[in-house]
């Protein structure tokens, strides 16, 4: 069993069988549940939203049993004895992408369960949870100060601090002072260690920081151990320091995503615990959209549309309503947000985004980060602390947890939470695409006013209208982020391109005044076309009229020519019968001639006279064949009877 308590340190005790955990925290939440701040809500949520889970909420905690015993198994062999195990630095390190619950595995996890299951030599420990910021040896520090700062006699400044760790044996020195009656051992977790080389510019305190760290799990007479989380998408930069990265490989354990039964217990169980449970069918809505969100928010994206569904239950709605009304697990952050931001009036609107660009930065390899930032430095003419904190308060609350707020020895701290879940609601989203661009757009202007200037600002260098026109794009507040050179180089390319902008408008005039004289003269040329394609035309016109003329007397001369041929071959004709005819007239006159020369002389004319008279006298006049005679004779057997019974008319024109 294991009791969970507070000190007047506000530091959190585990309180187990044998053994007792204190768990001091660099920042101590500054809002915590309060009813009068939510009126509606009776019962706090038993899920934790967008933050990790803590201490506190251990008995919240579901879905990690399997992996936390991992993790203690691990961590006893770290603490065998030293006759078991050579140069094993006591540092347990835990892998996996963001938002898959790291944080959330050590604290409300591992420190219950070694609280619950103490290790031999670990019934007492004191454990310093920080997170590595952009100063990481500041932070470690101050923590370490507010520790030996409880006893008067013990206290160290943070200045003499900061000068031990300025060594990489400073924290091994510094470990035996944190040692008393009530701690036998220290464990210091760094929390989101990937902020070692996302958010700390300066490598040498990066590098004096990792030193710290492992000489202090090196040495067996520090009662010291690490545990650190880290995202895996930063281990090609723990690379850089050789020691760190092969501790990483050998005793690093991956944290993987929950399997189905186990995101079902972590959704179902701490409803139940509260004597709500949740509707199967619900349960079963959840997880179907769960597996369609991408896996770097899905977790945390789940976590607070638990909790805004338990809000909304607690005003009256059931579970299915409430989800139906939050439009799912993809829209109940946008819902939420769109509420807290319709609630600012004009003047915290304007406030609201001048101080979001100092929350949310680029780093180096384009992704947004936030640095933890106090309310001081965000503060300026325009915006006094109070209204910063009274501004971001309505975020912070319980209903959203966009923003925490939280209480350190440097004063207010402010920071965003999960700033990949930012792009879930679309204004900001709209808000980080320009502040991409501006960042591109600045680099292009920086790039180019640098080879400007190094060029020794030569006119021909300078920005032309096309790239000057993006200006415009931008508000006017982006001038104001330019350095001294690049806001020079704009001012020249401006005040040249006004010089060529009045040097076209003067080509322009003249332009204009050619184009209308040209086009005086081109209508008067166009009349002119027009005259002659009319006598054009008309020559066309004519040219047909004749050349129909001249086919209509070639085609009568043709004619004549064919009816002139035609009568010469009738001619032909003609000359040709006359001369057959005349032949045939001689030859007649000369058979007539032997006829009458054969009556003459008293003989028979020859056959062949005959013949050919007979001939002559057939072709030259055809006589129709008479009709038979009507005078018959009935035949007898005398030959020479039938032969006179029939006469025949001799032929006219006959000789004999």
């Amino acid at each position: 069993m294991l009791d969970i308590k507070r000190d007047l340190q506000n530091d959190v005790l585990l309180l187990g069988p044998n053994s007792c955990f204190t768990v001091t925290h660099y920042e101590q939440p500054l809002l915590d549940f309060n009813p009068d701040t939510a009126p509606n809500v009776f019962t706090p949520p038993p899920y934790v939203g967008l933050s990790s889970f803590t201490e506190q909420q251990t008995q919240q905690f579901f879905g990690r049993q399997a992996l936390i015993s991992q993790l203690w198994e691990k961590f006893r062999q770290l603490h065998l004895p030293q006759a078991h195990q050579k140069r094993t630095l006591r540092v347990l390190p835990l892998l996996g992408p963001k938002a898959i619950g790291k944080s959330s595995v050590v604290r409300a996890g591992l420190l219950p369960a070694l609280a619950q299951r103490p290790l031999n030599g670990l019934e007492r420990v004191h454990v310093l949870v920080m997170q590595p910021s952009a100063h990481p040896l500041r932070v470690l520090s101050q923590l370490l100060a507010r520790v030996l700062q409880r006893d008067p006699l013990a206290a160290i400044a943070e200045t003499r601090l900061m000068l031990d760790l300025s060594v990489p044996e400073g924290l091994s020195r510094i470990v035996p002072a944190l040692l008393d009656d009530h701690a036998e051992h220290v464990i210091l977790c760094v929390d989101q260690f990937e902020e070692l080389f996302s958010l700390c510019r300066d490598e040498e305190e990066r590098r004096l920081f990792i030193d710290n760290l492992l000489l202090a799990a090196a040495d067996s007479s520090a009662n010291f151990s690490l545990v650190l989380t880290l995202d895996s998408e930063f281990l090609p930069a723990v690379q850089q320091h050789r020691l760190l990265y092969q501790t990483c490989a050998r005793q690093g354990m991956l944290v993987t995503m929950l399997r189905p039964e186990e995101l079902r217990e972590a959704i179902t169980e701490p409803a139940l615990q509260m004597g709500q449970p949740l509707p199967v069918e619900v349960v079963e809505q959840l997880l179907s959209e769960f597996k369609d969100l991408e896996p770097s928010f899905s977790l945390p994206m789940l976590q607070f549309t638990l909790v805004q569904m338990w809000l909304l239950q607690q005003q009256g709605l059931n579970a299915e309503e409430a989800l139906q009304r939050l439009d799912g697990i993809s829209g109940a952050l946008d819902h939420a947000l769109q509420d807290c931001y319709a609630q600012l009036t004009p003047e915290e609107t304007e406030r609201f985004w001048r101080v979001l660009p100092r929350l949310l930065q680029l780093n180096d390899q384009g992704q947004w980060v936030c640095p933890r930032e106090t309310v001081e430095a965000l503060s300026s003419r325009q915006d006094r602390q109070s209204e910063i904190v009274e501004l971001l308060q309505p975020f912070a609350q319980l209903e959203t947890q966009i923003v925490r707020l939280t209480q350190s020895e440097r004063g207010t701290m402010v920071r965003l939470v999960r700033p990949v879940l930012l792009t879930q609601w679309s204004l900001l989203r709209t808000w980080q695409r320009q502040q991409r661009e501006q960042a591109l757009f600045q680099f292009y202007v920086n790039q180019s006013a640098r080879e400007w200037e190094r060029r020794q600002r030569p006119p021909g260098w300078l920005w032309s209208s096309g790239e000057l026109s993006l200006l415009a794009r931008y508000p006017l507040g982006f001038k104001q982020r330019l350095s001294a050179l690049q806001s020079t180089f704009v001012e020249q390319a401006q005040r040249r391109q006004q010089h060529f902008t009045g040097l076209k408008f003067g080509l322009w005039g003249i332009l204009a005044a050619v184009v209308v004289a040209l086009s005086v003269e081109v209508h008067q040329l166009t009349l002119q076309v027009g005259e002659m394609r009319s006598a054009q035309h008309s020559a066309l016109v004519y040219a047909e009229q004749m050349k129909q003329d001249r086919d209509f007397a070639f085609e009568q001369v043709y004619q004549t020519q064919v009816a002139g041929q035609l009568l010469h071959e009738e001619l032909q004709k003609a000359r040709l019968q006359v001369t057959e005819a005349q032949s045939a007239e001689e030859l007649a006159l000369r058979a007539l001639d032997e006829v009458l020369e054969a009556r003459l002389n008293g003989r028979k004319p020859p056959a062949r006279v005959l013949a050919k008279q007979c001939q002559v006298w057939c072709e030259a006049e055809p006589v129709e064949p008479l009709p038979p005679s009507k005078t018959t004779t009935k035949p007898t057997g005398n030959r020479n009877a039938a032969v006179e019974a029939t006469t025949v008319a001799p032929r006219q024109g006959t000789v004999f």
